[in-house]
């Protein structure tokens, strides 16, 4: 026992004294342990954090019951101690569930591991939410030091569970497991073209819907539900603060489109005092899915954190959706998470947490920040190596809004909010927002060294790497091998759970055509699309622009991803990795102009 506690905290443990301590803390409760396998160890270590969170909660809520006189600011500490309960009962589901993965009997297919070490990752999130989160103060005092105990425990956790993995990926099994139960009898059906046909529930703000606002119909889904519940949501603007609580797993909500269906709020510091709750709309629950609407928070520049969405459960998909705010617009908190065709505009650190996300097909937009700041686009928030998390930019826009006045303010990609961010930008394209480094520091050296940033085969003027920074910790990569590592496959295993939500996605990459687009056809799912001009490339200075002719199916036709969103009546065109946006001719329906 002795042996293989010092062998997991030298070789796997970066906090090694304290993955010791704990390790030998459980040797010293039980005479048995001297014979044990590490994955009965691991169990233990879990069991152990489920008692340790409880008695955690009962303690603190003992305490501050005795304290609620003495505190100033009874507000302040009221969102304290419901951020604290939610995220220990969060961290508490994801060890349960992780539990009774490892004693499923299946481990260690491919589908098993990765969920077990999301969810053990997203247990380390919860806790580093509440030390960041929580205001100083009295009740700070308080919770801290269970905090930080939690913490060891967690990353004690997450560190043997990587020591009973295979080192190398390729002797997990390769198949594809059942899935956890909230993915299960998903609705086969076209979801996202007749909404209102196949919707549990309708929201219309003229009366037409059961229900005229979005939380009375999320109120009506079932808890713990292994169905999927689709409520769709007509053309309107619905002003509310929309929270979907993690006993409402499989729920989906469609829009009439990204300008149409809008959801907006405008909370902010000022009002809410921890970033974590100005979200206009929060989803903690498991396999949420939004096609086709708007989440804004109106707040603006000035107010600080002013989030629009929060994504906090796992395997949770965003469509064609608009994200629209300001500092932390967007932040994916935790799990699990697919974008694409998302439009998500922003200023500080506008896309952050500590999720596992991958952003396809994306319109990234940077407007402009408060007088005196820059635009940071990314602010990932990975705290351990062994934590699974990071952010994968690929075939992607990033741009300038119109207002963006880029001669004065400085845009950045990213900075490491904690020491492993990790961030990949993919097959892009890069305008010239940004400034040549593209990376920036979050504070003095802090993570330089042990952050991950990587590049691969973007393209426009802002995708010249001669001039970024020198940190070991960035890298532009030119094998391929290596880039897949930031793929949806490799990244999110998404090819075990994507494929329920209906929504197309690139398991991989697709080949990048250098040069300038051809005339020709090119086959779009079923149609064709003629370019009558040739388009040029955008690495090479050139505008893109086509003319196009919807046709029938031709035999000899280069493959392009093509979407369509029947309400705006606009199709989005995909030629090797550059998006063309053009609008349906209403008088020629058979023609794009």
């Amino acid at each position: 026992m002795i042996t293989m506690v010092i062998g997991v905290s030298k070789e796997y443990c970066d906090d090694k004294q304290s993955c010791q301590n704990l390790l030998l803390e459980l040797k010293a409760g039980s005479s048995s342990l001297s014979e044990i396998r590490r994955r009965d160890l691991l169990i233990i270590v879990w069991k152990n954090s489920v008692r340790r969170i409880d008695m955690a909660m009962i303690g603190v809520m003992d305490d501050t019951k005795q304290h609620e006189e003495m505190e100033n600011d009874m507000f302040g500490v009221k969102e304290d101690t419901n951020l604290f309960e939610e995220m220990m009962e969060s961290a508490k589901d994801r060890m349960i569930h992780s539990v009774e993965e490892l004693l499923g009997g299946e481990f260690p297919n491919r589908g098993s591991y990765e969920n077990v070490h999301t969810w053990l990752s997203s247990v380390l999130t919860s806790y580093i939410t509440c030390i960041d989160e929580i205001g100083e103060g009295a009740y700070k005092r308080r919770v801290e030091p269970k905090l930080e105990d939690l913490i060891s425990r967690a990353r004690v956790a997450l560190a043997l569970f990587i020591s009973i993995s295979p080192r190398d990926n390729t002797e997990l099994i390769s198949v594809i497991p059942n899935g956890p139960s909230w993915l299960f009898h998903v609705d086969k059906k076209d979801l996202y073209l007749n909404a209102e046909k196949i919707a549990d529930v309708v929201v219309a703000k003229d009366g037409t819907g059961k229900y005229s606002t979005v939380n009375a119909a999320i109120a009506a889904a079932p808890q713990h539900s292994q169905k999927r519940f689709i409520i769709y949501i007509k053309t309107g603007i619905y002003d509310e603060i929309v929270v979907i609580e993690n006993t409402k797993p499989n729920l989906t909500l469609i829009g009439d489109g990204q300008d149409l269906t809008i959801i907006t709020c405008n909370l902010s510091a000022s009002n809410v005092r921890r970033t974590y709750n100005t979200a206009t709309v929060a989803s903690n629950g498991n396999g949420f899915i939004g096609v086709d609407m708007c989440f804004r928070n109106t707040a603006g520049p000035a107010k600080g954190p002013v989030v629009a969405l929060r994504v906090s459960g796992d395997m949770s998909v965003i469509c064609r959706c608009r994200v629209e705010g300001y500092q932390d617009a967007l932040y994916p908190h935790s799990d699990r998470q697919f974008y694409r065709e998302c439009f998500i505009t922003g200023t500080v650190d506008f896309i952050c947490g500590n999720a596992v996300a991958v952003f396809q097909f994306c319109q990234i937009v940077a407007r402009q920040p408060k007088m005196g700041q820059s635009n940071v686009i990314t602010a990932q928030s990975r705290a351990t190596k062994d934590v699974k998390s990071g952010f994968s930019i690929q075939n992607c826009n990033i741009t300038a809004s119109s207002d963006l006045d880029t001669a004065t303010v400085k845009t950045y990609l990213g900075r490491p909010w904690r020491r492993f961010s990790t961030v990949a930008v993919l097959q892009s394209f890069i305008g010239d927002l940004v400034d040549p480094a593209v990376w920036t520091p979050w504070k003095g050296e802090t993570g330089l060294s042990t952050l991950h940033y990587r590049e691969y085969q973007n393209r426009g003027p802002g995708a010249v790497t001669s001039r970024r920074v020198k940190w070991s910790g960035f890298k532009v990569m030119k094998d391929p091998k290596e880039a897949t590592e930031f793929t949806v496959a490799k990244l999110l295993d998404g090819e075990t759970w994507l494929k329920e939500s209906r929504i197309p996605y690139e398991s991989g990459f697709k080949k990048v055509i250098s040069g300038k687009y051809h005339e020709g056809l090119y086959y779009l799912e079923g149609t064709v699309v003629k370019a009558e001009k040739s388009v040029p490339h955008a690495e090479n200075g050139g505008k893109s622009v086509i003319k196009a002719v919807v046709g029938v199916r031709k035999k000899k036709s280069r493959k392009v991803t093509f979407s369509v969103n029947l309400i705006q009546r606009t199709y989005s065109i995909w030629l090797w990795n550059h998006q063309f946006k053009v609008e349906m001719n209403h008088q020629q329906k058979n023609q794009i102009v």
